[in-house]
């Protein structure tokens, strides 16, 4: 929670404005939380349906399945053809992070959140950065301050975090627990000591 709470801060995401989120797993749901505090319209890039209505769940204004059609005109036409003035990318697949740059509204900003795995080279269109004036920049670990406002929002219930919680499991089953956190499909898993 606090890497995104430094995201989203850094973002300055004012209100009204379009934030495009690509990946609907844990930090990507956690910002669709956060951008909504913020007052933005969110926008979810996800193929799997059921993460498709958790984020809508956890107020993500529209989903869409980025392998269904022209991503990229689909945004824009949820924009008025303008694109996302804020994009944040929490996958890390590199082409993925290739399309981040093409959601992005002219003056925008593209946040890469996610390290890519495999750390490959991502083309950019300088052209665009530079005739769309638009900004690309990384996010990553959390400070003091963040931390000490995620423990806000996680105990002022501000933030649904439960929701993302797949599955808890006793400190006796933790191998059980390993394997069930290493599956693609899982958010969050929980061992306890109780």
């Amino acid at each position: 929670m606090a890497c995104v709470v430094n995201s989203v801060e850094k973002a300055g995401i004012a209100f009204g404005q379009d934030v495009l989120i690509i990946g609907g797993g844990v930090m990507g749901l956690l910002h669709v939380q956060l951008a909504k505090l913020r007052g933005a319209r969110v926008i979810v890039s996800e193929p799997n349906e059921d993460r498709q209505e958790l984020a809508q769940k956890l107020g993500a204004n529209i989903t869409f399945d980025p392998a269904e059609g022209d991503a990229i005109e689909f945004v824009k036409q949820q924009t008025e053809e303008r694109g996302a003035e804020v994009v944040f990318n929490t996958t890390a697949n590199p082409k993925v992070a290739q399309q981040a740059l093409d959601f992005t509204a002219k003056g925008g900003t593209t946040f890469m959140f996610s390290s890519m795995h495999p750390n490959e080279l991502v083309p950019t269109d300088m052209g665009a950065v530079h005739s769309q004036e638009r900004t690309i920049t990384g996010t990553v670990s959390p400070t003091i301050t963040t931390f000490y406002r995620a423990t806000q929002l996680i105990a002022k219930g501000l933030v649904d975090v439960e929701t993302l919680l797949d599955k808890a499991f006793n400190y006796t089953d933790a191998t059980e627990a390993f394997e069930h956190g290493a599956r693609p499909e899982t958010l969050k898993t929980m061992i306890t000591f109780d």
